[in-house]
């Protein structure tokens, strides 16, 4: 029996392609997920996480998967947003939340989508 994706063959009675990874399990059968499709699949958009933490802080954590560090920042934005009439300082606290948020809604993704491709479309968190 030969790899329907690289061609080479395969041992008797392989699950997987020694050479290229690829699942040799039901072929015809419907039930065979290319690791490839299923990485694409989960993968998430670092350009969708920066604007979403753009528009409200917090929101692309949420999106990558950061539930509860994505509602830190927004409970942390809201705080000084409420408290910025009485203490003008907490201006700055807002704009810093928002500006991490943001950087670290990226980075955050794109850790997640790193961490997919090295682990096979097994997701991080």
């Amino acid at each position: 029996m030969y790899c329907p994706n690289c061609g080479k063959e395969l041992p008797e009675g392989a699950r997987f392609c020694p050479d290229c990874g690829f699942s040799s399990n039901g072929f015809g059968s419907g039930g065979n997920v290319d690791p490839n499709t299923a990485i694409m699949f989960n993968k998430k958009s670092e350009g969708l996480a920066l604007i979403l933490s753009l528009l409200i802080p917090g929101l692309g954590h949420m999106y990558a998967g950061k539930v509860t560090k994505g509602l830190w920042i927004l409970i942390g934005a809201i705080v000084c947003a409420v408290l910025f009439p009485y203490v003008i300082v907490t201006a700055i606290g807002v704009l810093a939340l928002w500006v991490y948020g943001m950087y670290d809604a990226y980075i955050t993704t794109k850790e997640y989508n790193e961490y997919l491709i090295s682990h096979s479309g097994q997701r991080p968190w």
